[in-house]
């Protein structure tokens, strides 16, 4: 990897760090220690919902694979919470919740 692939990668990886504590701050949760690794899952979480936060840096398009959301819903299952996965354009920001668990917090 080149020094200025390098420092891209760091960019980002403080870019998605401070995205996940203002996640955490605006649901009053907290950031997950070693998010993206370790045996913390998501990347930040509060009591009812563990939340995946995903971005696009050129923020025209980001792909939502199923296994993605399998893999948050299998995290979020592990710690007995809901999944939310969190996506950033560069001027809206969207969350994707299951079918299911939409309908619960609709009618409850």
């Amino acid at each position: 990897m080149s020094l200025s692939q390098k420092s891209k990668r760091r960019a980002i990886n403080k870019k998605a760090r401070r995205r996940e504590e203002r996640g955490a701050e605006e649901v009053g949760g907290r950031r997950s220690s070693q998010s993206g690794g370790g045996i913390t899952k998501g990347d930040f979480r509060d009591d009812e919902f563990c939340f995946e936060d995903k971005f696009t840096v050129k923020g025209k398009q980001y792909v939502l694979k199923e296994e993605t959301i399998l893999k948050a819903l299998g995290e979020a299952h592990r710690t007995g919470r809901k999944p939310v996965i969190k996506i950033g354009f560069r001027r809206i920001e969207v969350a994707v919740l299951i079918w299911e668990d939409f309908m619960e917090m609709k009618d409850g």
